[in-house]
């Protein structure tokens, strides 16, 4: 197989030459079907008319092993006009037969629903030389294009032994739902499918469409309503779990995953906030940003005399991280307790100490206070 391609922006040029022995196998092929075609060669062609549409053209040669050869070119012209209504004639006739000729002509309009999904009618009329016979088909969509979307398919040709069809889809993150019916000449046939996956970690479990790629589950920390981004470009929510499902990364290549802090409680910790994650092919990975929730508060503290603790006195405090005390006498506390707390407040080499109860309410931040802070020789409750 040999091919080349080469495109700017008014044409482009293409051509694949594809040669088989007879003793060739396709590894897919379970029936271990002999190959018909010996070789085959394709040339397309395309020039872009700008506001006048475009034209491209496709050279087809097969041979077979049992030197058949069939050669077909095909031309084709498309453009769009007002914006709504497109425009496809092409013909394609057989080098082998010049009686062998199709002309091909196709309308598609859009039907301008305002915010909602537009409509698309459509009309297809073909023409066979060699038997002189013409076909027409009307169509009528409205199709998907996110999840939550439900979309229908309405098809009807005029001929004796047209097609008559009606399908309908509903498209969501969970399942892709698709009934329809089909009916041509004497014979009605109906369909239904329900495509979907099961998604777990051993630890969760998430309904999911049909899963193609790798995929990767990331955990907040439990929160929910999380926004996670993928590549700077807002993907999903977290559940009220605090995770979410990501279908189609990219296998052994760095995805990188964000999540918006803006959306988190105010009592939250956070580590990362990005994350790069490289799974395998078909595999899944789960991303674990650093979040967790801490009961916080702001505590205002007074000295003895009823006076707001000096700012930048160090603060004390079991499991937390160094801090200092601010203006009016105010501290930030991270990881208290259910209960009694105490904490300490160190000022000019003298230490004194403050005892307190916290009630959690998580996803708030209180302010409590004030507090005085004693004399490590007198710790009496305030």
């Amino acid at each position: 197989m040999a091919g080349h391609e080469f495109r700017t922006r008014r044409f482009g040029v293409s051509a694949q030459y594809t040669r088989r022995t007879e003793g060739y196998r396709d590894l897919s092929n379970s029936l271990d079907v002999r190959p018909a075609i010996e070789s085959s060669l394709q040339v397309n062609g395309s020039l872009n008319l700008e506001q006048h549409g475009s034209l491209n053209a496709s050279y087809l040669d097969t041979r077979q092993f049992n030197d058949d050869e069939n050669r077909f070119l095909v031309i084709g012209y498309n453009r769009t006009l007002w914006r709504r209504l497109s425009l496809t004639l092409s013909v394609n006739q057989n080098l082998e037969d010049s009686e062998d000729r199709t002309w091909l002509a196709s309308f598609n309009y859009y039907l301008d629903r305002g915010r909602d999904r537009s409509v698309q009618a459509g009309a297809r009329f073909s023409h066979d030389e060699r038997d002189d016979s013409t076909s027409t088909l009307l169509t009528l969509q409205r199709p998907v294009e996110q999840f939550w979307d439900l979309g229908w398919d309405l098809a009807y040709s005029p001929d004796s032994d047209g097609i008559r069809r009606a399908s309908g889809r509903w498209w969501t993150p969970y399942l892709d739902v698709q009934a329809g019916v089909f009916r041509q000449e004497d014979t009605t046939s109906t369909f239904t499918n329900l495509s979907g996956s099961l998604v777990t970690n051993y630890e969760d479990v998430f309904a999911a469409n049909t899963m193609n790629n790798s995929f990767a589950i990331v955990d907040a920390g439990g929160f929910a309503d999380v926004p996670v981004r993928r590549a700077n470009r807002v993907i999903g929510h977290t559940n009220r779990n605090g995770k979410l499902l990501l279908p189609d990364m990219v296998p052994f290549t760095e995805n990188k995953l964000n999540i918006d802090i803006n959306d988190l409680p105010v009592d939250a910790r956070i580590g990362d906030t990005e994350l790069l994650v490289k799974p395998a092919d078909l595999t899944g990975i789960t991303a674990r940003f650093s979040v967790e929730q801490r009961h916080s508060a702001v505590l205002v503290i007074h000295t003895g005399s009823d006076e707001p603790v000096p700012a930048g006195s160090r603060v004390l405090f079991s499991d937390a991280d160094a801090t200092v005390v601010g203006y009016d006498g105010e501290v930030f506390i991270q990881g208290l307790q259910a209960g009694s707390n105490e904490l300490g407040i160190l000022n000019d080499g003298s230490l004194c100490t403050v005892r307190f109860d916290f009630t959690p309410a998580p996803g708030t931040l209180p302010r409590l206070g004030p507090f005085t802070c004693r004399p490590t020789s007198d710790t009496r409750d305030p």
